[in-house]
């Protein structure tokens, strides 16, 4: 009998030991499971940031796309405002500039508030020359002229 105590004790502590094992394989097992849904997760949020990038991707195209046919426009608008532009220097050759009847370049922002204020200062004259006079006792003829004079003065800025 002696015997069998000590083998009793000895299952016992194999018991205890196999029951410790068993609890930490649990422990083990519920920290893969975590980690799986962990990966899950991740491997779902990855998905959907490769979904957004793909998305963009397709916009960005889609954005080249309308840049190319915009440009193609403008190009197009460009050429169509050259045609007028010759055009109209065909049919009013008061607009041609000093240089041999050739167009005139494109002013650069400063010519063109430069050209402004020369502008605001006839307008200033005219302006005062109309004050001075009554338009009754000017001819129909005369006011005119300085409508048209006004309207050139336009006409010069705009297109030259």
């Amino acid at each position: 009998m002696e015997k069998e105590q000590p083998q009793t004790s000895q299952m016992g502590k194999y018991i205890v030991e196999l029951e410790n094992i068993e609890h930490q394989t649990n422990n083990v097992e519920d920290m893969l499971m975590l980690c799986c849904y962990d990966i899950n997760q991740h491997q779902s949020e990855y998905n959907q940031i490769v979904d957004d990038v793909n998305q963009l991707n397709t916009n960005l195209l889609s954005i080249q796309e309308k840049q190319k046919k915009l440009s193609s426009i403008i190009e197009s608008n460009q050429q169509q405002a050259d045609k007028l532009t010759r055009l109209i220097m065909l049919k009013n050759p008061d607009l041609l500039n000093s240089y041999n009847g050739t167009l005139l370049r494109k002013k650069s922002l400063c010519e063109i508030e430069q050209m402004i204020v020369l502008l605001s200062q006839q307008i200033q004259l005219l302006q005062n020359k109309i004050d001075n006079i009554t338009f009754k006792s000017l001819p129909i003829e005369q006011i005119n002229y300085l409508k048209n004079q006004l309207i050139k003065q336009f006409v010069i800025l705009f297109f030259y």
